[in-house]
């Protein structure tokens, strides 16, 4: 079994974009929500070692473009470089 767009975007959003660009490959297809909390990206970030909770924030710049900040309660004893980095690293702040 496999469960497809499970959620809103990523999810059933996404899966509209790519049906609407099927259709009309020179539309425009990118949508701006926000500014909002992005679940995934909190959970992500809470998940490095030193970071003792974590908050990110989707903010739209328009075009489909937008900015993340990312906040961070460290550890005691925590590096701030050193989790800034391991964040940075990760495969899901990358786009």
């Amino acid at each position: 079994m496999a469960v497809i767009s499970f959620g809103w975007d990523p999810g059933s959003d996404s899966v509209l974009r790519a049906l609407l660009l099927a259709m009309a490959p020179r539309s425009i297809t990118y949508t701006n929500f926000g500014p909002s909390m992005s679940m995934g990206h909190s959970v992500c970030a809470k998940s490095k070692t030193g970071s003792k909770d974590a908050l990110s924030v989707t903010i739209p710049t328009g075009t489909g473009e937008h900015r993340r900040m990312v906040y961070v309660e460290l550890e005691p004893d925590a590096d701030l470089v050193t989790v800034e980095k391991a964040i940075k690293a990760d495969d899901y702040f990358k786009k």
